[in-house]
């Protein structure tokens, strides 16, 4: 379900992408995939939210994996960090994922403000 967001360079897709893997139990969760997902997830740039727990994750699943296949996970991360950035999409992701939060908290601060009652409205919300 994320895959598609998460090859175009969303990180916080990527993020649930390995969640998803990690714990997929029809074929059995496939941690390599998992980790290489939240190795390239760091690497692209994260929100400051998610770095405390993809950290975390990748501890985890690197613990799991042992050394020979956390090394596999590694080749699989810059294959997919590859594929990621001749898309050309590694540089304008960061971009991209700061204006989508940026918008959302827009239209989150809209919609408080315009259902506050006139008189308690300190303010206007601007876009910056």
């Amino acid at each position: 379900m994320y895959r598609k967001a998460a090859e175009s360079g969303f990180t916080p897709a990527m993020v649930r992408l390995s969640d998803d893997l990690a714990r997929r139990s029809g074929d059995g969760p496939d941690r390599v995939e998992a980790y290489a997902w939240l190795q390239v997830a760091l690497q692209a740039g994260l929100p400051e939210e998610l770095q405390i727990t993809v950290l975390s994750k990748i501890d985890a699943l690197g613990a799991r994996l042992g050394p020979g296949r956390r090394d596999e996970a590694r080749v699989r991360a810059s294959q997919l960090a590859a594929l990621i950035s001749t898309r050309g999409l590694s540089a304008h992701t960061r971009s991209s994922n700061a204006r989508g939060q940026q918008s959302f908290e827009f239209a989150v601060a809209r919609r408080v403000n315009a259902a506050m009652p006139a008189r308690w409205r300190c303010c206007r919300v601007r876009r910056t």
